[in-house]
């Protein structure tokens, strides 16, 4: 295969090792932000699949353009972030399907949420094509119409979470070695057959983008509010604050982060509380003072519905772990 997709991980590589007849090649990543691994197969004539195991907030990408090279992502956990030259962002959820053939120029890969947890697929066209003849047919896939249908669509689109989505990927996460290698041929085929003949028009929605300087400024909300955790802050404070306009500030928070400004903040403040409950020994209503609750009484009930069992039980537990 001409093309690899080693290249797209730049500098952030730490080491590499080869594993077992199937997999050919198993990367560490680190940078400042966190680590991460990816495992790459090389399965079929001009056909690579890589496994991302993101716990870190960013990798630095390629910044060259890609032609004849189609990229299908699927999110498992987490959340995916890519930052365009043009000062653009799209973003993947956890279930989505997205499908980018490279034509702009990627500053960066992203993480909102700290981790990720999906399978890339690279399509170099050229192999593809040169093997069709001679390999793809017996499968039935049509290659031609296959990738007319890619190249009459935009740079990127993005299919929603979906069973027939769900049904191709879920082997992939959950079939181990040695089996994997055939289950990777079946479902890849699977997919490009369900891509092949996929309604476009009737299901497909076009990837959102969100302005780069929004994004940033959004994000500089996310560390303000969590830093300032006792403090309640409106909607209208923060776009006061921060010189931007409600309802943008709004759709993009929730384009970056998968939920809204309190929802987020909510979950945070719990983790937050999480941590303290295993590490500190304040007392949980001084807990619930650091982290914005005004009602201790609240802030139990509110720890029970998101965690399962109460501070104090989730405390004792934490002792023995």
């Amino acid at each position: 295969m001409n093309f690899s997709s080693i290249v797209l991980y730049k500098n952030d590589l730490k080491t590499g090792r080869m594993e077992g007849e199937c997999r050919d090649d198993v990367y560490e990543l680190e940078n400042k932000s966190g680590y991460g691994e990816i495992r790459i197969y090389k399965i079929l004539p001009g056909i690579e699949v890589v496994y991302n195991d993101m716990h870190m907030e960013y990798y630095d990408c390629t910044d060259k353009k890609m032609t004849g090279i189609l990229e299908i992502n699927h999110c498992r956990t987490g959340r995916y972030e890519c930052e365009f030259r043009d000062g653009k962002c799209i973003y993947i959820a956890a279930g989505d399907l997205g499908i980018s053939r490279l034509l702009k120029t990627k500053i960066s890969s992203s993480f909102p949420l700290g981790q990720y947890y999906g399978i890339s697929i690279y399509l170099d066209k050229r192999e593809m094509m040169e093997a069709g003849h001679d390999f793809y047919p017996s499968f039935s896939v049509n290659l031609e119409k296959l990738w007319r249908r890619f190249e009459s669509q935009k740079d990127n689109y993005l299919i929603r979470g979906s069973k027939e989505i769900e049904h191709i990927f879920l082997q992939l996460y959950e079939t181990g070695e040695p089996i994997r290698s055939g289950y990777l041929k079946i479902r890849i085929l699977e997919l490009l057959l369900f891509l092949s003949e996929y309604d476009w028009e009737e299901d497909m929605v076009e990837n959102r983008y969100f302005n780069s300087a929004m994004v940033k400024t959004v994000k500089s909300i996310k560390e303000f509010i969590c830093e300032n955790l006792n403090e309640h802050y409106t909607l209208n404070q923060l776009s006061e604050l921060f010189h931007v306009p409600l309802t943008p500030m709004k759709e993009c928070f929730k384009g970056v982060y998968g939920v809204p400004v309190y929802t987020y903040l909510k979950k945070y403040r719990l983790q937050a509380a999480m941590e303290m409950l295993k590490t500190d020994t304040c007392s949980i209503d001084e807990i619930s003072e650091r982290i914005g609750y005004g009602s201790p009484s609240k802030f139990r009930v509110a720890f029970k519905e998101e965690i399962g069992i109460t501070p104090t039980e989730f405390r004792k537990a934490s002792k023995w772990a």
